[in-house]
């Protein structure tokens, strides 16, 4: 369980990949939306308390940052770009970015803000692609259904006489169910590809 959460390996797809970021977010809003309550409850005293929400707040930040990269790298994984090839540059990318915005505030999009139009694009992109970029096998659940069709035999002569063509099978015959057999539906309904 805690594999699917913290691990780097598999792949997600868009709708695994939105629901992850999604919880990640709010794992991050609630605990702020406490401490600010409590501040304002308190009326600015620090308590025991909002120290301690504070503490377990910063304690949560290596494991926000983990399951962050590990959703992103399952999902570019899934896009079929290397995670080992795209992560590192991004991460120098952002570094470099705001490097540049604090030396040359001139750059910067805004006096609050620590990055360049350059770096708020190349975030943009990326957001972009990991949330609308197709993944190697479609998100769609027909895909499960042709996965499994033979392809069809080439001919194996190369001349221009048609190839011999193989006997008929007889046709199989139809089986008649139970009368109270249960049968499996024509389309996943819930599952892997069945969302």
């Amino acid at each position: 369980m805690l594999d699917t959460v913290f691990g780097f390996g598999g792949r997600i797809n868009r709708l695994q990949y939105f629901a992850g970021v999604l919880a990640l977010v709010t794992a991050l809003v609630l605990p702020m939306l406490m401490i600010i309550g409590l501040v304002v409850a308190n009326r600015g005293a620090a308590g025991s308390g909002l120290l301690l929400m504070g503490l377990l707040l910063l304690l949560a930040i290596p494991a926000v940052i983990w399951v962050g990269l590990s959703l992103q790298a399952r999902r570019f994984r899934d896009i079929g770009w290397n995670p080992l090839y795209v992560i590192p540059p991004l991460i120098l990318i952002g570094i470099a970015d705001r490097l540049v915005a604090q030396a040359v505030p001139a750059l910067s999009i805004g006096p609050r803000y620590h990055q360049t139009a350059v770096g708020l694009l190349v975030s943009l992109a990326t957001a972009g692609c990991l949330l609308f970029w197709p993944g190697k096998s479609n998100d769609g659940a027909e895909d499960a259904a042709w996965a499994d069709w033979p392809e069809p035999d080439e001919p194996s002569s190369t001349s221009g006489e048609p190839a011999p063509s193989a006997p008929a099978a007889p046709a199989p015959a139809l089986a008649t169910p139970a009368p109270y057999a249960r049968t499996a539906p024509s389309t996943p309904t819930f599952g892997r590809r069945g969302l």
